[in-house]
């Protein structure tokens, strides 16, 4: 198993177990190519029909299997009236004991950017500026999963 990354000083948060350790070789201060990113990657998703938005719910961690994974991220982009704007909600869900299959929610925390000229920049977060960018490293790479798995994108799969 690879070393974990630890988001806490304190202790090991869920998203430090679901982001792992390697540095990426992207600015790692910088949340605005990964925002731009997550913005793409959503958009090729499509809309569901009857709505004049982009939603779509991912969970992130390592295993392939959704309903072993602790953190679900919704993911909105509202392209009218412009400016773009994309909220993102993630949860920490949290087994009941005696009850393996059944989660309920923690947590949740929000990221809200919007179009800022051409880059998006982050408007509110509930996140430290040191989490933000390994929380949206994970959320990508939670929709590039999903988009492999729905065959919507040749994506590899990561070591």
């Amino acid at each position: 198993m690879p070393v974990l990354a630890v988001i806490s000083v304190l202790s090991l948060t869920p998203f430090a177990r679901a982001v792992g350790s390697q540095p990426s070789s992207q600015a790692r201060s910088d949340p605005a190519p990964l925002l731009a990113a997550v913005v793409v990657e959503v958009k090729e998703l499509g809309r569901h029909p009857g709505e004049d938005f982009y939603r779509w719910e991912f969970f992130l961690g390592e295993d392939d299997d959704d309903t072993n994974k602790d953190i679900h991220a919704v993911v909105v982009i509202h392209e009218a009236p412009p400016p773009l704007r994309l909220r993102i909600h993630i949860t920490n869900l949290e087994r009941l004991p005696g009850r393996p299959t059944v989660r309920v929610a923690r947590t949740t925390r929000v990221i809200f950017a919007a179009r800022a000229g051409e880059r998006l920049a982050v408007e509110k977060s509930d996140y430290a500026e040191k989490e933000l960018v390994p929380v949206l490293e994970s959320l990508l790479k939670a929709i590039r999963d999903k988009k492999r798995l729905l065959r919507l994108k040749d994506v590899p799969r990561a070591p």
